[in-house]
Order: C-alpha cells, then sequence, then structure tokens
C-alpha cells in the first residue's frame, strides 16, 4: 500500500527521533522525509503524537503494523538493510562497523521500553541489549534474547577520586560519597543490591536519550561514584573501577522477535556479534563469552 522508502520514513523518524537523523539515514532532505511521512499516515488514517520525546503513532493502526510486517519481510529477504539497535556501551564495541546486511542506530535508547516496543512495532529488527538479567523470561510469547557475554557489574569513579587508589573499601569508606541512582526500573535487580549496600543515593537521574553529562558525566566531580563495566570503560578512560564488589553479574544479548529468531539473516547477524564478543573476551578477562 506504500513504498519501501515512504514507511521508511517513517520508520526512521520513529526509530531516530529527529527529521535530521531521519534524513541523514534514507539518505534524503528533511522535507522529503516530511512529505513521505505524512503520506503514510494519511494512507492509514493515522496521526504522529509526540509523547516524552518519542513519535508515537495513533489511531487505527492494525493495517499499518500489517504492512509494516510485509516490509519487514522485504528486509529479510535482503530488499534493504535490516536496522540493528545497540545500548551506548554495546554499539561501538559490538555493533560497529555495521554487520553485513545490517545498519545501525545512534546507541542513545534509554532503558528498554523504547527498544522493546521499536521491535515489537517491527520498526527495528534487532537490539544488543545490555540489561541482563533483567530481560524478558526465557518463555516469553514475543521475544527471544540469546545471551552473548557475561561481565561483572563494576562500581566506578574518576580516577581522581580519593578512592580511586584505596584497596580493601568498606561500607563507610563509600557512605562519605554520593553514588547515582540511574531511573527506576531500568535494572530492576541492580537495583535492590545496591540499595541493600547503601548505594543509589542520589536523585534519579531522567534523560529521554543516553546522555553522558547524565551517567558517566556525574562523576567528573571526583566526588560522585556510578556503576559500569568492562565495555563502558573503553569508552570512558577517565574513569576507574573501584577496588569493591558489588556482585552482580550482567551482560549483552541479542533480542529479537520470536517469529524472526530462526531466520537466515537474524543467525547471521548472531554468529558475527559472537566472533566479536569472543575477540573483546581476549582483552578483558572479566568479559566472558557464552557459546
Amino acid at each position: 500500500m506504500v513504498t519501501p522508502e515512504e514507511l521508511s520514513a517513517l520508520d526512521h523518524l520513529q526509530w531516530l527521533r529527529t527529521g535530521a537523523a531521519a534524513a541523514e539515514a534514507v539518505r534524503s532532505s528533511q522535507p522529503t522525509v516530511s512529505r513521505r511521512v505524512n503520506h503514510v499516515l494519511k494512507r492509514f488514517g493515522c496521526s504522529l503524537r509526540r509523547q516524552g520525546g518519542e513519535g508515537r503513532v495513533r489511531g487505527y493502526t492494525e493495517l499499518l503494523t500489517a504492512e509494516r510486517e510485509v516490509h519487514q519481510i522485504w528486509r529479510l529477504r535482503g530488499g534493504e538493510p535490516l536496522r540493528l539497535e545497540a545500548t551506548y556501551w554495546s554499539g561501538p564495541s559490538l555493533a560497529l562497523p555495521a554487520p553485513p546486511g545490517w545498519s545501525t542506530g545512534l546507541f542513545d535508547l534509554p532503558g528498554k521500553e523504547i527498544p522493546l516496543r521499536l521491535l515489537r512495532e517491527r520498526v527495528i529488527d534487532a537490539w544488543i541489549a545490555g540489561y541482563l538479567p533483567d530481560l524478558p523470561a526465557a518463555d516469553d510469547p514475543e521475544f527471544t534474547v540469546i545471551e552473548l557475554c557475561h561481565m561483572p557489574c563494576q562500581l566506578q569513579a574518576d580516577r581522581n577520586h580519593p578512592l580511586a587508589r584505596e584497596t580493601g573499601l568498606t561500607p563507610e569508606d563509600l557512605a562519605r560519597f554520593p553514588s547515582l541512582a540511574l531511573p527506576e526500573g531500568w535494572f530492576p535487580q541492580l537495583e535492590t543490591r545496591l540499595k541493600a549496600q547503601q548505594l543509589w543515593s542520589t536523585p534519579s537521574v531522567q534523560f529521554r536519550r543516553y546522555d553522558e553529562s547524565s551517567w558517566e558525566g556525574r562523576t567528573a566531580d571526583a566526588v560522585t561514584l556510578c556503576y559500569g563495566n568492562a565495555l563502558n570503560l573503553v569508552l570512558h578512560p577517565e574513569l576507574v573501577q573501584l577496588d569493591w564488589s558489588i556482585g552482580h553479574v550482567g551482560g549483552e544479548a541479542l533480542v529479537v522477535r520470536r517469529d524472526l529468531a530462526e531466520r537466515g539473516p537474524i543467525l547471521c547477524l548472531l554468529e558475527e556479534l559472537r566472533r566479536r564478543v569472543r575477540r573483546l573476551s581476549e582483552h578483558h578477562a572479566e568479559l566472558i563469552a557464552l557459546h
């Protein structure tokens, strides 16, 4: 009912969230993207409303959903690149360069809700998620979660922090400093564990897309503590791991719709990601590659 170029404009606007980013991704102009988006919405009797910075399609969406399924099958058959999103810390290490046959997002989607919704609506095709173990369960009817690696969550601080060179840290040592509280519900199990250790103590930060100044950047005061893993230390050499065991193991996983999990391009992506994880594990002893 609409061309791939027209639906791609709407999909990328919802995925990347700005007309400029969508236009760059589809190699067109912003006016052309806007015209194509309006045509699709009019064709399906829908509207696009902004909600918390996100473009949400409103109205009778069943036909649009069916059209998106057809176009996703077309992508799976090589019609145009499939769409891969990732967390900000896993994207540079695992999603770049883009695997053959795939295009990538901006790696700035916050939390789990938005990427899972984009997968559900077939706007994107796969997501590298760093939210283990707080991802859909093995028996989830919608999504398949394929674990790629495990690695411990670390307590981190600026390298000029008073505790950066200390060993044998105690709860009393940590209690002297504020520790970052991320948005509620992003990491439920980790949040519970950190609160039990009297961490997660600042007012909860809020952001609509990943913002370094609201996460790792908060440690630039050489006072605030934050949390991360081996991959975000690669991106932030100003941070160091403190001598404290949080006792929580996270990791990366590939998340796809269950009805796509056995499709050839998804399996090829999985193999490529496993190769990249194995290479990373050679340089990061704490990163345990799976399979």
